[in-house]
């Protein structure tokens, strides 16, 4: 995308008027999709002119227009279409920065923000609720409308290891499987994904699987489903994994969090960044 149409629709961005603000929370059934998009942190879309749609499930979906913002929530399945016509803009975060990305339906555009700057605005707007929420959100447009653009493509090799990373890790898909996709030498591969996420590929694997699986684990899911739908290859390795991080096996979690006992310190995981 040439830097000047980026001007134009951060120049967009700046003169929002924010029309809806629609909630993406409800965990639906595995959806297979081959572009579907499931993240451990919360995603804000925002339709900067036209009309856009999101693919919300199996036949489901959500018809947007301009000024319409979406907040996803962590682990909500959810696939963006290129905008038939005008651009849609999407803000998370990865490990070094805050990344927003402009699609439209020939171009697209991955700048860099301050990390901080959508980190800690994103969490708190999906925690407000009411007039409070709307706030929030037209406060992080504006904040991000004043900072300065850097374009900051992803390298290529470190996308294709995203790719397959965010398509396949809630199958048994292993940290080799991922660096190979990058088309680099092993070594090369591991520095470019630690450095951008923060932790080597099999860390963050486990990691994001676990944090999943305490969300699936508070809405009642059944360990055995759970351990399936997180990627692991069978009950017995997950509550193992699960055993080693939280420091009780699954099911004596979910009862401690049920009860409200904070006796044993176990927490949620915090969740590693990744890019939108």
């Amino acid at each position: 995308m040439h830097a000047d149409e980026v001007a134009h629709w951060w120049q967009a961005l700046a003169g929002l008027r924010l029309r809806r603000l629609v909630m993406l929370d409800r965990l639906v059934p595995w959806w297979d999709g081959q572009e579907v998009r499931r993240h451990s942190i919360p995603e804000v879309v925002v339709v900067l002119e036209g009309a856009a749609r999101l693919e919300t499930g199996l036949r489901q979906h959500q018809d947007l227009e301009h000024g319409d913002v979406v907040l996803v929530q962590p682990w909500v399945w959810f696939d963006q279409p290129r905008p038939t016509h005008g651009a849609v803009l999407n803000l998370g975060w990865s490990h070094a920065q805050g990344v927003v990305q402009i699609s439209t339906r020939r171009d697209f555009w991955e700048g860099a923000l301050p990390r901080a700057l959508v980190e800690e605005a994103v969490p708190a707007a999906a925690g407000a609720q009411g007039e409070a929420q709307r706030r929030a959100i037209a406060g992080l447009l504006a904040a991000v409308a004043r900072a300065p653009q850097r374009p900051a493509p992803m390298d290529p090799a470190l996308r294709r290891m995203c790719e397959v990373m965010w398509r396949h890790r809630t199958k048994p898909i292993t940290a080799t499987q991922v660096l190979a996709a990058s088309g680099l030498g092993r070594t090369a591969a591991y520095a470019l994904f630690s450095a951008w996420f923060g932790l080597p590929p099999k860390r963050l694997l486990l990691a994001q699987r676990l944090d999943l699986a305490c969300r699936l684990l508070a809405e009642d899911a059944a360990v055995t489903a759970v351990a399936c739908e997180c990627g692991f290859r069978s009950r017995r390795e997950f509550t193992r994994r699960f055993r080693l991080v939280h420091g009780h096996p699954p099911t004596v979690w979910y009862a401690e969090t049920r009860t409200g006992s904070d006796a044993t310190g176990v927490s949620l995981p915090r969740p590693a960044g990744e890019a939108p």
